[in-house]
């Protein structure tokens, strides 16, 4: 199979997406991250993240998750366009299109638009586990017993949101 893949973030976002690409590679699949071979998607993630950007003015300022969603989705709708065209672009003749971060949503329209498999991937967890809290909750701390109840909460305040 033929895989384009399509991430927006910080290395953290994309490496173990790389790790994923060598892996198809490695099954004879052909495998192309917007990296592994590499074509780079339109924005400056680390001028995103610098001090000037709203992005960071909003978690210093301890913006809850309403404050973050607008602050990246902000990034994502100032991209769209031309991510858009880049996923479309290397997606031509791919069996399926893997999106992830900020990319997806413009992901699955390039998807649809080849008429490829669109595959949803993320490395946030939303899903409810004890095993640790939701990282969307401000807490630093959060008593273990509690850690399957924050997600619930968090996931239940972005619903409402």
């Amino acid at each position: 199979m033929k895989f384009t893949i399509a991430t927006y973030g910080t290395e953290g976002d994309a490496c173990p997406f790389a790790a994923l690409c060598r892996g198809l590679m490695d099954a004879g699949h052909e495998a192309r991250l917007l990296g592994v071979p590499t074509t780079a998607l339109s924005g400056d993630i680390r001028g995103t993240l610098s001090r000037d950007h709203a992005i960071v003015g909003t978690v210093a300022k301890g913006g809850g998750f309403s404050d973050t969603a607008r602050a990246m989705a902000r990034i994502a709708n100032e991209n769209a366009e031309s991510w858009l065209r880049t996923i479309i672009e290397a997606g031509e003749g791919r069996d399926a299109i893997l999106v992830a971060g900020l990319a997806a949503f413009v992901g699955f329209s390039a998807a649809e638009y080849l008429g490829a498999t669109a595959i949803g991937a993320g490395m946030i967890p939303i899903t409810p586990t004890a095993a640790f809290p939701s990282p969307f909750l401000p807490l630093k701390w959060v008593p273990r017993q509690l850690n399957r109840a924050s997600h619930g909460f968090v996931n239940a305040c972005r619903l409402a949101g």
